[in-house]
C-alpha cells in the first residue's frame, strides 16, 4: 500500500464531477445522431458484395435418401445445359395439315375418274392383262379411301388445334407433331405417301395394258409402252428412296411406318372401344383378306 500511494499515477491530480459532466456534453453536442446518419449506400455495398459472394460459392442441395449433389449460386446444376423455353407450334401444325388436306383433295379428284373407267382385260398375255386390271382397280381404290381419310384427319386435327382442345406449346413442330398429334401425324404421311405409290401403279398398270399387252399395238407401240412403264417404276422407286431418307430418324421406312399407323389404328380404336371401332377392324380384316383371294384367283385365271 506504501509503494501504490507513492507512484506518480497516484500522485496525479483527479478531475473533478463538473469538469468531467461538462466535457461528456460537449462531445454528444458535436457527434451526430444514428437516426441522421444515411446508411443506404453502405446496406446497398453490403447486400450487393453478399449476392457476389453467394453467387461464387457453390450450394450443396440436400435430399433425403441420394447424395448430396453441387449447385451453382443460379440454381443450375454445374455443367447441366439451361432448359430450352417452349414455344408455342399451332401455325406450323396447322401449316403441314392444310398443305397435306389441298394436295390429297386434288389427288383424290384425279384418282376417281379413273376408278370408274377400268382398261379391258381382252388381248393377248390374258393373265398379265388380267392381273394388270387388278392392279390399276386396287390401286384407284387405295388412292381414293386413303386421300379422303387423309383430308378427313387433317380436317379434324386443324379444328382441334383452333379450338384449343390442345396444347401446342412445344421445343418444335417435330416435338409437337410427333408427341400429342402422332396419331394424326403418323397416319397422315403414311396414307399420302401410300397413295402416291398405289397411283403410280395404278397408271403404270393402264399403259401396259393399252399399250404393251393390246392385240392392236404395233412394235413401236409396245417399245414406246414398255419406256413409259419404266419410267413410272423409275418415278416409283425415287420416291421411296427420298421418303424413307427422310423418315429414317423418326419411323425407320415406310414399310415399317405404315405398319406401324395400321397398328396404332386398331389399337386405339379396338373392338372393346365401341360399334364403329369393331366394324372398322373387321372390315380392314375382310379388306386384306379378300383382296390377298382374289390376287391368287386371278393369277390362276379363275
Amino acid at each position: 500500500l506504501a509503494r501504490v500511494s507513492q507512484s506518480p499515477l497516484h500522485k496525479m491530480p483527479r478531475p473533478g464531477w463538473p469538469r468531467l459532466l461538462i466535457a461528456v456534453v460537449a462531445i454528444g453536442l458535436e457527434v451526430p445522431k444514428l437516426s441522421d446518419v444515411d446508411f443506404t449506400p453502405l446496406g446497398r455495398l453490403a447486400l450487393q458484395s453478399q449476392v457476389s459472394a453467394a453467387s461464387q460459392r457453390p450450394l450443396i442441395a440436400l435430399v433425403p435418401g441420394r447424395a448430396p449433389s453441387v449447385r451453382s449460386g443460379t440454381g443450375v446444376a454445374r455443367g447441366a445445359a439451361p432448359a430450352a423455353p417452349l414455344v408455342d407450334c399451332a401455325a406450323a401444325a396447322l401449316g403441314f395439315f392444310n398443305n397435306l388436306r389441298l394436295t390429297s383433295a386434288l389427288l383424290t379428284g384425279a384418282a376417281l375418274g379413273g376408278l370408274f373407267n377400268p382398261p379391258s382385260a381382252d388381248g393377248r398375255w390374258e393373265r398379265s392383262k388380267r392381273i394388270s386390271r387388278y392392279i390399276y382397280l386396287i390401286g384407284m381404290a387405295l388412292t381414293v379411301t386413303q386421300c379422303l381419310m387423309v383430308v378427313f384427319i387433317c380436317t379434324i386435327a386443324s379444328t382441334t388445334i383452333l379450338l384449343g382442345g390442345l396444347d401446342t406449346k412445344a421445343l418444335d413442330a417435330k416435338h409437337l407433331l410427333e408427341g400429342p398429334l402422332a396419331l394424326e401425324y403418323a397416319s397422315c404421311r403414311a396414307f399420302f405417301m401410300t397413295s402416291l405409290t398405289w397411283f403410280l401403279a395404278a397408271i403404270a398398270s393402264k399403259v401396259f395394258i393399252v399399250t404393251v399387252a393390246s392385240e392392236d399395238a404395233k412394235k413401236g407401240e409396245t417399245y414406246l409402252g414398255c419406256g413409259i412403264v419404266a419410267l413410272f417404276v423409275h418415278i416409283m422407286c425415287a420416291q421411296h428412296a427420298l421418303i424413307n431418307k427422310s423418315i429414317s430418324a423418326s419411323f425407320g421406312n415406310l414399310g415399317v411406318l405404315y405398319v406401324r399407323v395400321v397398328g396404332m389404328w386398331l389399337s386405339e380404336f379396338h373392338p372393346l372401344v365401341g360399334v364403329s371401332s369393331c366394324m372398322q377392324c373387321f372390315a380392314y380384316i375382310a379388306f386384306v383378306c379378300f383382296s390377298l383371294v382374289g390376287l391368287k384367283l386371278c393369277w390362276q385365271g379363275k
